[in-house]
């Protein structure tokens, strides 16, 4: 019988772990900055407080794809549209300003 088993990537669980909290704070640093530093600095979509008219498209298309066998077809866009586009805008607010304090004073 022939050993089938692949050699190992070199990498274990925790070295797995360590990879990506690092990662994970580096792209929390980055967008801080971004934002503290004013690089993503935009006006906000009509109706909207925080997504910009750019982020409109992706999230439509991504509500369409995440509810594609939760509600019919044709009401999809309908419902992207006045349901889910506000709450996400509500979330994207309340994350902006938790993540601002912590930024700024320490605390959460």
């Amino acid at each position: 019988m022939t050993d089938t088993t692949l050699p190992g990537a070199g990498l274990s669980r925790r070295g797995l772990l360590k990879v990506g909290l690092l990662g994970s704070a580096f792209l929390a640093t980055a967008g801080v900055t971004a934002s503290l530093s004013g690089c993503s600095a935009s006006v906000p979509a009509s109706g909207l407080a925080t997504l910009r008219s750019s982020d409109l498209p992706f999230l439509r298309a991504l509500i369409l794809v995440v509810l594609a066998g939760a509600v019919l077809c044709g009401y999809a866009p309908a419902l992207s549209q006045r349901l889910c586009l506000p709450v996400f805008d509500g979330v994207a607010c309340a994350v902006q300003l938790v993540c601002a304090r912590w930024a700024l004073d320490g605390a959460g």
